[in-house]
């Protein structure tokens, strides 16, 4: 279900999840786009990126690729719709 505002228009921002556990760190692009915010996911030692690909409001593989070359993660898991 995709929340909408009472005038119809598509109601949510898009997030991404940084997740700095014990054991490493852990990136879920979530409903993201590639864009300059990931400035802030690069440099960060990311152990594992989780990268959703191919949704309505996700990115697809050849932003999801550049994302992870910018990005720099030890590990990538491809999350298909």
């Amino acid at each position: 279900m995709v929340p909408r505002l009472p005038d119809g228009s598509y109601g949510e921002n898009p997030a991404g999840v940084l997740l700095r556990l014990a054991d490493g760190t852990i990136d879920h692009g979530s409903d993201t786009a590639l864009t300059y915010d990931l400035e802030v996911v690069a440099g960060q030692n990311v152990d594992l990126a989780i990268m959703p690909i191919g949704a309505n409001f996700s990115m697809g593989r050849d932003d999801a690729l550049t994302t992870v070359q910018f990005i720099e993660p030890r590990r990538v898991i491809r999350a298909s719709a």
